[in-house]
C-alpha cells in the first residue's frame, strides 16, 4: 500500500488475466492477482502477498507468502528453508 511497483500483465489464452506487481527500487516482487471470468459471466480473483525476503541458497526469496481468494485470506505460507539445485547450468535452456 505505501509503496511504488512495476506492474507487469500478462494473459492466457483461456481468458485469465495475471499482474505481478514488482516494487519499483528493489524490483522485488510484491504481490501478483489473477482473474478471469467463468462460463456463467461470474468473476473471480485471487491475490499472492510476498513479503519477508531473506537469503536462501544463495537467492534472495520472499519467505511470507499470504494467499487471498475473491476478497478473504485463504492461506498463509512461511518458507523456512531452501534447497538450491546447485547442478542447474547456465544452458539448460538453450534451443537444441
Amino acid at each position: 500500500k505505501d509503496k511504488r511497483a512495476e506492474i507487469l500483465e500478462a494473459h492466457t489464452r483461456n481468458g485469465a488475466k495475471y499482474n505481478l506487481f514488482f516494487d519499483a527500487k528493489t524490483y522485488l516482487l510484491l504481490m501478483m492477482t489473477e482473474s478471469w471470468t467463468n462460463k456463467e459471466n461470474k468473476s473471480f480473483e485471487n491475490k499472492y502477498f510476498y513479503s519477508d525476503y531473506q537469503e536462501k541458497g544463495g537467492l534472495l526469496v520472499a519467505t511470507k507468502i499470504i494467499v487471498e481468494k475473491n476478497g478473504k485470506v485463504v492461506e498463509e505460507k512461511t518458507i523456512k528453508d531452501l534447497k538450491v539445485n546447485t547442478t542447474f547450468t547456465s544452458n539448460f535452456f538453450d534451443v537444441k
